[in-house]
């Protein structure tokens, strides 16, 4: 840590302070300190303010007593502040007399040690190098000392704890991404759209005079953000201390409870309250914990605010410190925080962290073998997290990248998500030291107790009908019902308020209600169930209680459950064939990519800067997506039959996309064939409905389009020309189709599906199943083949379907832009498809 100085003098007494400067040029070439004084000061700042400020920084004021300094009015001013910083903060300073004059009879320093040896002013030493020499040297002292009483060093059990990571034996700051948090609206208790990347809390410039109140829900991360702010604080040579709220408590006096918890942390010799209060950082994590009462509360919170200026409190719920002090309240010294999930960006940021773990090495945007590994851990992440029905929270993606990248399942009836869902619930059974002989009877317990609220067309049981379920099942099983409701609450399983208890998090709903279907698959009603819940498969529940089947069954059970969600994706679109996206079929696009150049990338193109632009993108679009799949959540009984059949379609492919990853190593060839031909025929089978659509009514989309546009130009004051309004319409027909086509690509793609896709390929032989087929190459296994690109953007051409030569270099140019792609190879590809102006304007010449 830099020891900061602050010059104090007068500008006749310039000379000087420069000799002064020059003369401890060695301690700040050895990092040791750093120096301000006026001469700093920039345009436009305000000199009073900024001196005032530094001043307050400083560690050590150096006073350069001159008769001039002394008849100074701002020197004396400074002077009464050294001593005002002295008294409240234990600010050091040290008088060094420049030239003999009366500064003993300055108020304050008649007891001072001042500097050169004997206080003999430097103009009068014979040798001034000699004076200068010796006031180095007594500074140097000074500031050695001040170092070595505020290094912060840490015991190292507590900072073994600190480093302590729950969801893996890395160590916290080898794996840790900071959150970013909500801005909390406090006089409403409601989060504004103001969002702040939780790094800029190591700032503490960022306090900006307030302290910081941070919430958050259960496991999403307040202690590991608290254990890193605490050891960044160190390392900028702060001294931060942290408690838990349980320490807050009846008379709580704020001097014991600091110095036990600096004295159980720190290598040290001295007091806490002996570190300057600029210095000092209170940390309090989980206040929720304490049981003082609303008088000691506040006296406790006014206590802090008398010794800290920088406090950071960790809470469940804003309110249950908002509303704690009736007669004082303290909430208006806090700016509040709420921490926010991780987004598709953080998720992004800890998947690299966790390759560089598991790889002992730094994640490089040009090792294509990491590239293609992150892309696709972070699908499978994505996957299982799906539509927050497991939450985004760093534990649970660290935990799914561990369980999808090492472990194997040891019941072989489940599949890797399966085993990972599994392994979610099972750790917190072992946190409660539930054993693990005893885990069938809580898992059996569990399944259950979710068909039983499944049945009953819910989500949750009342304290009467969890009674209910007890009795009936205790009849068949054996049941210590007290010991085993208690567990679960306390192992985050189940939840109870106002006495209804439902599931911690909707995964283990589904994954439970699954496992009892699965298990029960003999049973008629279950089969009917079952039947019922395919048949709804464009419903939240039904499609997530389906796919979590998949994850459990085996056997004759699986091959039942294929055939019914095969047998429902052939009835989606059944009157249309399958697209074929030929030169007939996308003739009505040839407007939308008139004029809409494609380019390649220019040299200077930074590919990690594009993925986090498009993982940013996705982030900003992730409210709007939300808030659409809770409108057709909220009216899924009320959806008309076209919107029916789209949803079908999109989870018929998901879901066979999801039953061939995690089967591929149980199904033979011909049956992953069928299932994916089936996937893609469902995806091609709703393309086909649109353009049909377009044909038979050539206007009536793009009327509908322009009514909005004309719609949105009277909310928004703005104006669209009639040709804007052509054009957006125009490629809002083609984003459908490659939106859609993308779609098959994400649900079916695999890397160890590509021969699949290969011989479904083959055998299909269009159009569309060439682009898809050449998509999944593209991104599975991150290779842009030459000969095939050729081929086929000259067969395309040879057939004059341009549309398709379109759609192929839209695909690749994609793909150049997420990847690093050589000089070379991009020249190639500029080449081969026409990607340069001269030939753009040669291929809009052949759409006319």
């Amino acid at each position: 840590m830099k020891i900061k100085l602050f010059y104090s003098y007068t500008r006749e007494d310039e000379t000087d302070r420069d000799e002064l400067e020059k003369h401890l040029t060695t301690l700040k070439n050895n990092g040791l300190i750093d120096e301000w004084h006026d001469r700093k000061i920039n345009a436009g700042d305000k000199w009073e303010e900024k001196i005032s400020e530094e001043m307050d920084k400083a560690n050590i004021i150096l006073l350069l007593f001159s008769t001039s300094f002394i008849a100074s009015p701002s020197c004396q001013k400074e002077v009464e502040k050294t001593l005002t910083l002295k008294k409240e903060k234990g600010t050091a300073f040290i008088p060094i007399i420049l030239k003999k004059c009366a500064w003993k009879d300055v108020e304050g320093m008649s007891e001072i040690q001042a500097l050169p040896k004997d206080a003999e002013a430097i103009s009068l030493w014979g040798n001034k190098d000699e004076a200068w020499s010796n006031v180095y040297e007594k500074i140097k002292e000074k500031v050695e000392k001040l170092r070595n009483e505020i290094k912060p060093t840490l015991k190292n059990n507590f900072k073994n704890i600190l480093l302590d990571n729950p969801a893996s034996d890395c160590p916290l700051d080898k794996i840790f991404v900071y959150p970013d948090i909500l801005e909390v609206d406090k006089s409403e208790q409601k989060l504004e759209q103001n969002e702040v990347d939780a790094e800029k809390l190591c700032d503490i410039k960022f306090f900006k005079h307030k302290y910081i109140l941070i919430s958050g829900k259960e496991q999403i991360g307040k202690t590991s953000l608290c254990n890193m702010l605490y050891l960044t604080y160190i390392d900028k040579g702060l001294f931060p201390v942290l408690i838990n709220g349980n320490k807050i408590f009846g008379k709580a006096i704020i001097g014991d409870i600091i110095e036990e918890a600096y004295q159980e942390q720190y290598e040290c010799t001295n007091e806490y309250w002996d570190i300057n209060k600029t210095n000092r950082v209170l940390i309090i994590d989980d206040i929720n914990n304490r049981t003082a009462n609303d008088s000691n509360y506040s006296t406790f919170l006014q206590s802090v605010k008398e010794n800290f200026l920088y406090s950071i409190v960790l809470i469940d719920d804003l309110i249950n410190l908002a509303g704690k002090s009736t007669e004082h309240n303290y909430f208006y010294l806090f700016s509040g925080y709420s921490i926010k999930s991780f987004g598709h960006k953080k998720r992004s940021d800890l998947i690299k962290k966790c390759i560089e773990n598991n790889e002992n090495s730094q994640f490089d945007i040009n090792n294509i073998e990491q590239v293609a590994r992150l892309d696709k851990d972070t699908k499978h992440i994505d996957t299982i997290i799906q539509s927050n029905i497991v939450p985004s929270y760093p534990i649970i993606i660290i935990s799914s990248f561990n369980i999808i990248e090492t472990a194997t399942p040891q019941d072989t009836k489940e599949t890797s998500y399966g085993h990972c869902y599994h392994a979610m619930i099972t750790t917190q059974l072992y946190r409660v030291r539930i054993k693990p002989d005893s885990m069938n009877e809580y898992f059996n317990f569990l399944s259950g107790l979710a068909y039983f609220m499944f049945n009953n067309e819910t989500k949750n049981a009342s304290k009467d009908d969890l009674e209910k379920f007890k009795e009936g099942y205790k009849s068949k099983h054996i049941l210590n019902d007290n010991e085993i409701i208690k567990k679960l609450i306390n192992a985050h399983i189940l939840v109870v308020k106002n006495e209804v208890y439902s599931f911690q998090y909707i995964y283990i709903y589904y994954y439970f209600v699954a496992k009892y279907i699965a298990d029960n698959f003999a049973s008629k009603k279950v089969k009917a169930q079952f039947r019922g819940i395919i048949s709804r498969i464009h419903k939240k529940d039904d499609f997530n209680i389906a796919t979590f089947s998949i994850h459990h069954a085996a056997g004759d059970a699986l091959d039942i459950l294929l055939e019914n969600i095969t047998l429902n994706a052939m009835g989606t679109f059944e009157k249309y064939s399958e697209a074929t996206l030929d030169k007939k079929e996308t003739k009505f696009l040839i407007d939308a990519i008139k004029n809409k150049e494609l380019k390649l990338p220019r040299k200077q193109h930074n590919v990690t800067n594009h993925r986090n632009q498009q993982l940013e993108q996705k982030d900003n679009l992730q409210p709007t997506i939300d808030r659409q799949e809770e409108i057709i959540e909220d009216n899924e009984d009320n959806l008309d039959s076209l919107t029916i059949e789209i949803l079908k379609s999109a989870k018929s492919m998901d879901l066979i996309g999801q039953i061939m990853k995690n089967q591929y190593g149980t199904f033979k060839k011909d049956k992953l064939k069928e299932l994916f031909e089936e996937g893609q025929n469902v995806g091609l089978r709703l393309l086909k409905s649109f353009i049909d659509l377009i044909s038979k009514y050539p206007d009536g989309l793009k009327n509908l389009i322009e009514e909005r546009l004309t719609e949105i130009e009277q909310e928004s004051n703005q104006s669209f020309s009639q040709e804007r309004k052509q054009k957006i319409s125009n490629r809002f027909l083609y984003d459908v189709i490659f939106g859609w086509l993308y779609k098959i690509v994400d649900s079916l793609g695999y890397d160890k599906l590509i021969s699949i896709s290969d011989d479904v390929n083959v055998n299909i032989d269009t159009t569309a199943s060439k682009l898809i087929n050449f998509s999944i190459h593209a991104w599975h296994k991150k290779n842009l083949d030459i000969d095939k690109l050729k081929s086929l953007y000259q067969s395309f051409d040879k057939d004059r379907n341009h549309v398709a030569q379109y759609i192929l270099k839209d695909i690749v140019s994609r793909h150049v832009y997420m990847h690093k792609i050589g000089y070379q190879k991009k020249q190639k590809i500029e080449s081969l498809l026409e990607f340069s102006t001269q030939n753009q304007i040669s291929i809009q010449s052949k759409l006319n």
